[in-house]
Order: structure tokens, then C-alpha cells, then sequence
């Protein structure tokens, strides 16, 4: 099963960047743990599908010109660790950011059904990897 976490975590990434939220909630649990970086100002923990939702919102309010732009997956089994590029810029919300290209990453634990439980984002992929364990 653990090519096809791959396949579910590469098609999410696709469903954000055609703003196509309920085909990324496909791959969620309904009682997932979504978690962006904790060195974001303001971050906390998100339950469940309104909870990711949430934190969509709050991160499109912030860069509304904002695009996943997959650079590696790495296959571990019950968890996907993604390292892609966030590509965009500020929004109209205060933010003065004029346009970034960030390296992040994100680990995914999958359930036995193909279903993210807790998804957890950072800020950088040395950062994923070193969570991960993985090189």
C-alpha cells in the first residue's frame, strides 16, 4: 500500500493547487491532525476535515497566490514524507510579502484505507528529513 500513500499525498497536493478542497479531504481522515510549521506566527493544531478547511483558509488568507510544487516523495511505508517548493506571494491581507519560492516539507502518517491521521508541515525539508529520520 505504501506506493499508492505516495499516489494519495501526490494527488492532494494537486486537488490544493486546482483549489479543489474536497478531493484533497479524500486522503484525510475525518479526525485528522493537520499541523502546520510551529514557527508560524499564530499556528496551532487543526482536527478533522473542518479543521484542515480552517487552516486552508488561514493560509490562502495570508498567500492567496500560493501553489505546491512537488520536488521528492519518499516511501516509508505508513507515512509519506513530501518536500516540495511553496511558490507565490503575499495577499491583500497585510502581509508584505512580494513573491517566494520556499523549499517546505511535510510528513504524512497513513492509515491501512489509504487516510492521512496526522499531517504535519515544515518549514524546511532538512527539517522534515531530520524528523523523519530519513536522509
Amino acid at each position: 500500500m505504501s506506493q499508492q500513500n505516495v499516489e494519495i499525498v501526490q494527488n492532494a497536493i494537486e486537488a490544493f493547487n486546482r483549489r479543489d478542497f474536497d478531493g484533497l479531504l479524500e486522503m484525510a481522515h475525518p479526525d485528522v491532525e493537520w499541523r502546520p510549521p510551529a514557527e508560524l506566527p499564530g499556528t496551532r493544531a487543526y482536527h478533522g476535515h473542518d479543521g484542515v478547511r480552517k487552516a486552508i483558509e488561514d493560509m490562502l488568507d495570508a498567500f492567496g497566490d500560493l501553489s505546491a510544487e512537488p520536488e521528492r516523495f519518499i516511501d516509508e511505508g505508513d507515512r509519506v514524507i513530501a518536500l516540495y517548493w511553496w511558490r507565490g506571494r503575499g495577499s491583500t491581507s497585510g502581509i508584505s510579502v512580494d513573491d517566494f519560492d520556499v523549499p517546505v516539507g511535510m510528513i504524512a502518517m497513513m492509515d491501512a484505507h489509504g487516510k492521512a491521521t496526522d499531517v504535519r508541515f515544515f518549514t524546511t525539508w532538512e527539517q522534515a528529513l531530520e524528523v523523519a529520520g530519513v536522509e
